[in-house]
C-alpha cells in the first residue's frame, strides 16, 4: 500500500535551536489516523523538496531545518475507504516546534448507489469530525474522479445530510460518483469511489410502432402539391423486425404524377439532450420498392445533425444508424423517415420498424 499525505495545523511553540543554524527551526509531531498511529506515510511543510519526512512505525515525524515563520502542513493518506488529506497553516518558531497528535480524517463511505432509471440515490456514512464544514459529491463519467476532475453536483453544510438524489443523468450511461467531507481546520476526507449504469433509455417514443393501431407519437405532414399526393402510413403485423408490428410506407397506384419523398416526424426539445453527450439513432428499414431514408436537423437552421442515411431498393431488413451531438440544449430537432418515390402504375411499399435514439457516451 501506498502513502503520501498532506496536514495543516495552527501552532506556536518556541525551545532552544537545536540545528545551531540561526533563525531555523524543527517541527514534530504524532500522525493519527482512525484513533490509531500511521505509519509509513508521508508529512511535508510547504513544497520544499528537503522538508519532508516519513512516519515511523509508532506515526512519529520530524523535519529539521526549517524556516522560521507561515508554513502549511500537509499529509495525505490512501486507503480502500478512500483518501484523507490534512493541509494546514502553522507557524514555526526558532527551536523546537511539538505539534502532538495531528489527526487525519476518516473519510465517508459511500455504501449505496441504487437506480429507478428515472434517479440515482447515494447514501453515505455520517462524519464524526467536531470541525464539519460541508460534504460535496462529485460526477464523472470515469474512475478517474476527484475534486479536480468531477463535475460538483451538490453540497450540504448540514452534517446529517448523508443522501442525495441526482435526476439530470443521461439514461444509458454509467457514472463515477466520490462524496468529500471538509472541515474547517483543512481537513478533506473523500470516499470510496462508487459508480452505476443505468438501463438505456429510447428517447423515440413508440419507435417499435407497437402502441396501437395508428402511428400515435409521430406527426404525418400534410399535403404538398409540390410532391404530388401524401403517401399512406399504416401498421403491418405480417411484415416487421421486431416485436408486433411495423410501419409500412404506401404510395398509391392512382398517382397521375408523382417525384420526391413521402415521410414521417417525430420532433423533440433540446432540452432532453446533454450537451457533450453522444447520441446514436439505429432504424431498420425494408426498402422493396422504392428507397427509405432518415435524418435528425434542427429545426431553427434546418442544419443536419446526422448524415441523410438511404437504404436501397432491396427486399431484406437493412439497418441504418448514425451518431450525433446537441451542442446548444435550446429548441427543437425533428427526426424524419421517408420513402423516396416515383410515378408507378404499381402500388410501391417499403417498411420501417425499431426506432431508436440512445446514448452511448
Amino acid at each position: 500500500m501506498r502513502y503520501s499525505i498532506f496536514a495543516v495545523l495552527i501552532f506556536m511553540a518556541c525551545q532552544n535551536d537545536p540545528s545551531g543554524i540561526e533563525g531555523s527551526s524543527s517541527v514534530s509531531g504524532i500522525l493519527m489516523y482512525n484513533g490509531e498511529p500511521l505509519s509509513g506515510a508521508e508529512v511535508s511543510v510547504g513544497d520544499h523538496l528537503n522538508w519532508k519526512s516519513m512516519t515511523d512505525r509508532n506515526g512519529h515525524f520530524f523535519i529539521e531545518n526549517i524556516s522560521t515563520g507561515e508554513h502549511i502542513l500537509n499529509s495525505e493518506y490512501h486507503s480502500e475507504q478512500g483518501t484523507s488529506s490534512i493541509s494546514t497553516p502553522i507557524y514555526l518558531v526558532q527551536g523546537a516546534n511539538n505539534l502532538a497528535e495531528v489527526l487525519l480524517p476518516v473519510p465517508s463511505n459511500l455504501f449505496e448507489i441504487t437506480s429507478n432509471n428515472d434517479q440515482i440515490e447515494l447514501k453515505w456514512s455520517k462524519t464524526f469530525d467536531e470541525d464539519f464544514r460541508e460534504y460535496k459529491v462529485y460526477r464523472k463519467k470515469d474512475a478517474g474522479l476527484d475534486e479536480t476532475t468531477g463535475d460538483l453536483i451538490f453540497i450540504s453544510t448540514f452534517i446529517g445530510d448523508t443522501s442525495y438524489t441526482d435526476d439530470s443523468f443521461v439514461p444509458g450511461l454509467e457514472y463515477f460518483y466520490r462524496v468529500y467531507t471538509l472541515a474547517s481546520n483543512g481537513k478533506v476526507g473523500g470516499s470510496n469511489i462508487g459508480s452505476i449504469k443505468t438501463d438505456p433509455k429510447n428517447f423515440v417514443q413508440n419507435g417499435g410502432f407497437e402502441e396501437s393501431d395508428n402511428p400515435t407519437y409521430w406527426d404525418i405532414p400534410d399535403y404538398n402539391p409540390d410532391f404530388g399526393l401524401p403517401g399512406i402510413f399504416e401498421l403491418d403485423d405480417s411484415v416487421r423486425y421486431e416485436g408486433e408490428q411495423s410501419l409500412v410506407i404506401t404510395i398509391p397506384d392512382t398517382l397521375d404524377v408523382f417525384h420526391g419523398d413521402v415521410g414521417f416526424e417525430q420532433k423533440f426539445s433540446n432540452s432532453v439532450f446533454q450537451e457533450e453527450t453522444t447520441y446514436k439513432i439505429t432504424l431498420r428499414v425494408k426498402p422493396r420498392d422504392f428507397e427509405v431514408g432518415a435524418f435528425i436537423k434542427r429545426e431553427d437552421t434546418g442544419v443536419l445533425l446526422t448524415k441523410n442515411l438511404r437504404a436501397t431498393v432491396q427486399n431484406d431488413w437493412v439497418e441504418l444508424s448514425d451518431e450525433f451531438q446537441v451542442t446548444d440544449n435550446s429548441g427543437q430537432i425533428t427526426l424524419r423517415i421517408y420513402g423516396l418515390g416515383y410515378l408507378s402504375s404499381n402500388e410501391l411499399k417499403g417498411w420501417v420498424d425499431d426506432v431508436k435514439i440512445n446514448a452511448i457516451d
